[in-house]
């Protein structure tokens, strides 16, 4: 059975604008779908900022992938095979 969480940490402001237009929310929905055991989220750092900086987040988007309450992968940027491969380390 599946289970974990995916955590994409973005941020909305105007100039990150043209990076998220690389992290489509269409896949996320698309996974999240297919994935039902697994819970994804969202987090904007300019509202929560802390997350970023305890996980030392350099780059939007990033991928956090939390198994068993453990961050076990990080996906920096848009690449939707590393994230499916994420994913595929939650199953």
């Amino acid at each position: 059975m599946a289970g974990g969480n995916v955590v994409e940490i973005t941020s909305k402001e105007q100039w990150v604008s043209d990076v998220l237009n690389a992290s489509d929310p269409v896949l996320i929905e698309k996974l999240s779908n297919e994935y039902t055991g697994i819970k994804f989220f969202k987090v904007d750092v300019d509202k929560l900022g802390e997350v970023a900086a305890e996980n030392s987040i350099s780059a939007m988007p990033t991928f956090l992938f939390f198994k068993g309450g453990e961050k076990i992968e990080t996906v920096r940027g848009a690449n939707p095979p590393a994230i499916q491969a994420g994913i595929q380390k939650l199953l």
